[in-house]
């Protein structure tokens, strides 16, 4: 099991921006910890906001129905537990209705690029204003997709993640260590985070094998 550190900043600034109702847009290269980010946003804000997570990598049609799938949406008896067709899907998540009160926050993971169809998804969403999104990017994402969904979430908010800094890979390896009875010295995490350049993948991935 990881454990999530670090991030105190980012973590502030989404909280803030989902507070004044605007978007968020997450990018970084593979392994930054993007998704983790969002998975531990839903974590400690699941008293608000209720987050639903939906890989975009696929096409529009799938994640609707992926989307409706996991929320349990009012939908009508003739829509239930049937493939829906895309263009109704979509309008059943615009016009979205929960069953609780807490804000609704669609994350869309594993951004590598942006059809038509995909922009056309977010922009009907954003015209709705019920729902706020989280949009994760891959680091290859080209610069004018990065433009074109940034201009589809307006108001949005650009997070841009880099490695952690020493003092929170540290703080990761130590507990890491301790969780696992690995016994590590001060000497060898000092020399582990700075070997991995906190890099969290790189991280998780050393400790997984100390585990093996």
């Amino acid at each position: 099991m990881m454990y999530f550190f670090g991030r105190i900043k980012e973590i502030s600034e989404i909280i803030n921006a989902l507070e004044k109702r605007k978007h968020i847009v997450i990018t970084g290269n593979y392994g930054i910890g993007k998704t983790g980010l969002a998975k531990h946003l839903s974590d400690i804000t699941k008293q608000k906001c209720q987050f639903v997570f939906a890989d975009f990598s696929k096409t529009p049609s799938t994640v609707c129905n992926e989307i409706l799938r996991k929320v349990s949406p009012k939908t009508p008896p003739e829509h239930r537990r049937k493939y829906m067709k895309y263009k109704t899907a979509r309008s059943l998540i615009a016009e979205l209705t929960l069953k609780d009160n807490r804000q609704p926050v669609i994350v869309l993971d594993n951004i590598s690029e942006l059809t038509h169809q995909k922009l056309a998804f977010i922009q009907r969403v954003v015209f709705s204003k019920k729902l706020l999104i989280i949009a994760i990017t891959e680091g290859f994402l080209p610069e004018r997709d990065l433009f074109q969904l940034r201009a589809c979430l307006m108001p949005s908010h650009l997070i841009k993640l880099g490695n952690l800094g020493t003092k929170d890979a540290v703080d990761f390896l130590r507990h890491a260590s301790r969780k696992n009875s690995l016994n590590w010295s001060e000497t060898h995490i000092r020399m582990l985070a700075e070997v991995t350049g906190g890099y969290p993948l790189g991280m998780k991935e050393f400790v997984k094998r100390e585990i093996k």
